[in-house]
């Protein structure tokens, strides 16, 4: 079933995802080293139909079960997963919880995920525009600038965000970003989830 479910998930087929997963989960036949991967693929697909909640008590579920820890020098407990705590970030936002949202992309930035950090960067730029915090946003947006100055990719994962968020202005940039670079979706979908 899990199979079939990353499969529906390239698909957008996002409420085939979450009963396929489900159902998967539901069996007991899913190992439990596949555990995290099956709420992780959860998650993704409730973020993309706006279930907020759903996709923070998968991305709790997938955070929880990490056996390290990483303090970070801010006081910031993160666990070894950036793209669940992406997910969450942007389900927090969602919810209009900016602090906990802004928490969650700092931990997946600390990551390190040099193909794809950038990206978080933006994430993060976005939600504290959205919550008045117009200085860290412009430190935001000319960080991931820095980190990758293709600009198809910025616009890519700006759009990417808004979508999320339920700003349907976030297609005009995923249609500007595919006019300067066709393959972009196909180029940002190739560094994991990011923006199915």
């Amino acid at each position: 079933m899990l199979n079939a479910a990353r499969n529906a998930i390239w698909r957008r087929e996002w409420a085939n995802v979450i009963e396929l997963v489900s159902k998967a989960i539901a069996s007991k036949d899913v190992p439990e080293n596949r555990l995290a991967g099956a709420y992780e693929l959860r998650a993704a697909a409730y973020l993309r139909k706006n279930k907020y909640r759903e996709a923070i008590a998968d991305t709790d579920r997938v955070i929880n079960a990490s056996p390290t820890f990483k303090l970070l020098a801010n006081g910031l407990k993160c666990a070894p997963n950036a793209t669940a705590y992406r997910t969450r970030g942007i389900a927090y936002a969602g919810l209009y919880q900016f602090e906990q949202a802004n928490s969650d992309l700092s931990c997946a930035i600390a990551q390190e995920s040099p193909s794809i950090s950038f990206c978080w960067y933006f994430d993060r730029g976005q939600i504290n525009e959205m919550n008045g915090q117009n200085d860290r946003a412009a430190a935001d947006y000319a960080k991931a600038g820095s980190l990758d100055p293709d600009r198809a990719r910025q616009l890519y994962c700006v759009g990417v965000t808004k979508r999320e968020l339920g700003d349907i202005s976030g297609a005009l940039y995923i249609a500007r970003a595919m006019a300067l670079n066709p393959r972009v979706v196909e180029d940002m979908q190739s560094h994991g989830n990011y923006g199915f």
